[in-house]
């Protein structure tokens, strides 16, 4: 499989990266800055924007898939200032998807985007989709609208708090709309969710695919 890589020098694109190249697939990784990403066999690096559709639909043409490791850092002017990364960039990533005829997309989102709010502890709501990430959390809401343009069979994946360590062995993926509530905060290793995304990308599920990515059997049905 040929796998496009956005968000390869970031935490869990890196490991993403690493995944995929592991399982024997050929890997692009589509980055603003090549620098960051150490070349290895199977690995091929293409430097450009997310906001340049031609320059990605160039760079997507003949891969089997792309997943999406995207995301504006966290910093603390974002409690006061509006974010707009994903909107501005997710709209070009899905034309450039479209126009390269690519049929698989994955996009890693996060758990508290939306109406995935609900399924939140209301200890997390209140901080991380109420006050920490409120402005990070509404760029990713809406951008992901941008998803009903996406021609390709695509899925967006709600993992839970994120955390360093190896990769676990047990998770579970489930429709968010089988999800009635994810008590309590847990939490899932960067690693383990990085091998979640580049397993699903492999998968011929049907579009529109909304799926929680948390530890197995901590969620309420």
């Amino acid at each position: 499989m040929k796998l496009v890589i956005l968000g390869a020098t970031g935490t869990t694109g890196a490991l993403a990266v690493k995944e995929a190249l592991a399982a024997g697939h050929e890997v692009l990784a589509y980055v603003r800055n090549p620098a960051r990403l150490a070349p290895s066999p199977g690995l091929t690096i293409v430097t450009g924007p997310v906001e340049d559709a031609a320059a990605m639909t160039a760079a997507f043409k003949g891969a089997d898939a792309v997943l999406w490791c995207l995301g504006a850092r966290w910093a603390p002017v974002m409690l006061f200032r509006r974010v707009d990364f994903q909107q501005r960039t997710l709209p070009r990533v899905i034309e450039a998807i479209n126009n390269a005829g690519v049929k698989r997309f994955v996009l890693m989102s996060s758990l508290g985007v939306g109406d995935t709010a609900s399924r939140q502890s209301p200890m997390l709501r209140l901080l991380l989709t109420g006050i920490v990430a409120r402005n990070l959390f509404r760029d990713k809401q809406i951008a992901e609208r941008a998803l009903d343009d996406c021609r390709a069979r695509w899925t967006a994946v709600y993992p839970v708090v994120l955390k360093d360590g190896p990769a676990e062995p047990d998770w579970d993926l489930i429709p968010i709309d089988r999800v009635k509530k994810v008590p309590g905060n847990p939490t899932l290793t960067f690693a383990t969710v990085a091998r979640a995304l580049v397993a699903l990308t492999l998968e011929q599920g049907e579009a529109g695919a909304k799926l929680l990515l948390a530890p197995k059997g901590q969620w309420q049905g």
